[in-house]
């Protein structure tokens, strides 16, 4: 029904505009005034609802509440120079982790940063759609045949088409056009090569390589295509410069990212590469494109073809790599459906050029296409008004059904320095509903559970079973489910779906949740006591719920902290081993852990157990520290295995008084070191390579 009720305004957005625009007439010139207004409208008013209330405006859930904003507060409070962050997600390596760390130089950290949170969203938010206007109007106006009229449609088709940028693509989905203007649009006229290299330089620190710089570069070629054959090599340096320069701010996140894929979930999954499919606008974009341009000028058309099959074709080679090529598996953490995320910028240009091709043609015979070029222009016009009222309607039932970031500063607040956590390290998780695991993180506490692109691939197995019988979202390991409705019930029976035992195994002691929980060993320890009467449910009537979405604006939920029993400690002596035999499958295998990993005797299968000897008893331990990539493990007395509640990577390296021991994965998200007896010092250190030493070391320096 809201789908419904979404394109229907999209549609009375169109029709209405076009009415209008039939009764002034199709031929509208336009000024550099009016192009300027109309720019100036369309950055003012095109995201207004992300900015109009400061810190507490409209932001996007699965985007930025859940994902970008927290994920920037976690990321400082990790010391400098560290790669690895124990207290997210169950550990993992920060330069490898989302999209947008590992880089040198980056616009958006720089924002938050600096300016208060409404501020920043203020400048990000218009300078995106500022970006977009200017770099599709000047790459239309920079093309032959193209006129004032049809450059400014398009302009505010893309600019108020498409979704706000996120935090963590950066700018880089907004300045595409820009770069295709300066990089092909420009070429051969003077001062190119200036433009160039400002424009590369202001691209590298506020863009994704896997993403936004996955969705430029194809578009680059595309454009080069439709301007000429020759323009394919002229753009062609050019196009390397911008790469550079990404790679040269952006190369130990990028090498932080292949070293990990191996061995993370997404890289591992079939899934983890879509085939994008070109439907809905771009269909119809690129049918009237094709069919202006062959008509019009057949050189032109058949460009065009080219083009589409290019780009059509890209995402299945990519796949094809990726799965059939060894050596190319890192590939595999790349979403091929970023390659066609601008296919925009060069199917406006294609329809634009087949229209005035068309026009031309058709000048003086009396057929129907000889206004092709204001009908191509009023019809971008009007699907420019129709996504601009779909998109206000669309923000707006999400902000008042998910909330903004009222939401976001209100958990921050209730969870940064809370009374109810020990001293030694426990790690939480959280439920989804109107709360994201990454706040918890952001607000310093340690969290099992985490909404980020690379993680461990045991750990998404060890949520697998957490979940079962419920199915989790594997790409975000967390309390996400996709068949337990949070918005209908007075309480939750937590233990129904998740799993406290293997939870408490990995150090878990507390569950935060804004709706009530209940259920064996569940002790509420913070929060408001009794049923939900603040939260909107399902079974009230839509006046009611209605009501108290809107007070939660004002009042935002007060999250409960519920206790699940004593967990295991992030470090502990192991009381023993239990290997399991070769063969055992999965469900088996956590099913020993279940019966054996609270009383500290660690499961792990036989082909994992190391050749040398394993030290019997139990090593007593003194005092231990998380340290910035180590864990430092004093040893009182006596050998065996100390075990560290973190999941095993290659990266991962034990010490024992400096000497290298015996490292192996147990109990699924865990790995435990083999001590020596008499030793007085065991240290886990993680020793991922940077690009920069690696290089070094094969220059000889």
């Amino acid at each position: 029904m809201f789908e419904q009720l979404l394109t229907a305004i999209y549609w009375v957005g169109f029709v209405a505009f076009l009415a209008i625009r039939w009764r002034r007439g199709l031929h509208m010139e336009m000024s550099r005034r009016d192009v300027v207004i109309l720019g100036l409208v369309c950055v003012i008013f095109g995201n207004f609802e992300l900015w109009i209330a400061g810190r507490d405006s409209f932001l996007l859930k699965e985007a930025e509440l859940d994902f970008s904003f927290p994920l920037y507060e976690a990321f400082v409070r990790n010391p400098a120079g560290a790669s690895f962050i124990h207290g997210f997600g169950g550990g993992i390596d920060m330069d490898a982790a989302t999209i947008m760390t590992g880089r040198l130089v980056s616009l958006e950290a720089w924002l938050r940063t600096t300016f208060p949170v409404g501020g920043a969203q203020f400048i990000y938010i218009n300078s995106h759609l500022a970006l977009s206007f200017i770099g599709i109007y000047r790459l239309c106006r920079g093309f032959p045949r193209l006129d004032r009229s049809t450059a400014a449609a398009a302009a505010a088709y893309f600019a108020l088409s498409m979704e706000p940028a996120p935090w963590s693509l950066g700018l880089g989905l907004g300045m595409a056009p820009l770069v295709c203007h300066l990089v092909v649009g420009r070429l051969g006229r003077s001062h190119y090569w200036p433009g160039v290299l400002a424009m590369a330089a202001f691209h590298a620190i506020s863009s994704t390589p896997s993403h936004s710089v996955l969705g430029l570069v194809p578009a680059l070629f595309l454009v080069a295509m439709l301007r000429s054959w020759r323009s394919l090599l002229q753009a062609l340096p050019g196009i390397m410069v911008v790469v550079a320069f990404v790679v040269a701010n952006s190369h130990e996140g990028i090498f932080a990212k292949i070293a990990m894929g191996p061995y993370s979930a997404r890289g591992n999954e079939l899934s983890a590469i879509t085939r994008p499919q070109l439907a809905g606008t771009r269909l119809w974009m690129a049918a009237a494109a094709c069919a202006l341009a062959l008509w019009g000028q057949r050189a032109l058309g058949l460009r065009v073809l080219i083009m589409l099959a290019t780009a059509l074709s890209g995402p299945s080679l990519l796949l094809y790599l990726a799965y059939s090529i060894p050596g190319l598996a890192a590939l595999k953490v790349i979403s091929a459906s970023g390659m066609l995320s601008r296919l925009e910028v060069p199917l406006l240009l294609a329809l634009g050029m087949g229209a005035s091709a068309a026009q031309t043609r058709a000048a003086g015979d009396g057929r129907l296409l000889r206004h092709a070029v204001p009908v191509v222009a009023a019809t971008l016009a009007a699907m420019a008004a129709g996504w601009f009222l779909h998109n206000r309607a669309f923000n707006a039932v999400v902000w008042l059904n998910q909330g903004g970031l009222g939401i976001y500063h209100a958990a921050l607040t209730q969870l940064t320095d809370p009374p109810w956590l020990p001293k030694q390290p426990v790690r939480t998780v959280s439920t989804s509903y109107r709360l994201s695991p990454n706040i918890a993180a952001a607000a310093g506490l340690d969290t099992f559970d985490a909404v980020v692109n690379l993680s461990p691939r045991a750990h998404h197995e060890y949520w697998r079973h957490v979940a079962a019988p419920a199915h989790v979202y594997t790409s975000h390991p967390s309390l996400f489910f996709v068949d337990v409705d949070f918005r209908c019930c007075a309480s939750y029976d937590f233990p129904g779906f998740a799993d406290t035992t293997l939870l408490r195994i990995a150090n878990v002691g507390y569950v935060l949740s804004v709706v009530p929980l209940e259920g064996a060993n569940i002790v509420q320890v913070a929060g408001p006591v009794g049923p939900p009467d603040d939260l909107p449910r399902s079974t009230q009537g839509i006046a009611q719920r209605i009501g108290r979405l809107l007070r939660l604006f004002v009042h935002p939920a007060v999250i409960r902290v519920y206790s699940i029993g004593d967990p295991l400690p992030r470090v502990y002596a192991a009381k023993g081993l239990i290997r399991a035999p070769v063969g055992t499958d999965e469900t088996e295998f956590y099913s020993l852990i279940r019966r054996h990993g609270l009383d500290r005797t660690p499961v792990v299968l036989a082909q994992d157990v190391p050749v040398g000897t394993i030290p019997a008893g139990i090593p007593q331990l003194g005092e231990w520290r998380l340290q910035a990539d180590m864990v430092a493990v004093e040893v009182a007395s006596g050998g065996g295995l100390v075990v560290f509640n973190s999941s095993w990577l290659p990266f991962w390296h034990a010490y024992a008084d400096g000497s290298p021991t015996d490292l192996f994965a147990v109990n699924g998200a865990q790995m435990a070191a083999v001590v020596p007896p008499g030793t007085k010092r065991l240290e886990f250190r993680y020793e991922r390579p940077r690009l920069r030493t690696v290089l070094a070391a094969r220059l000889g320096f």
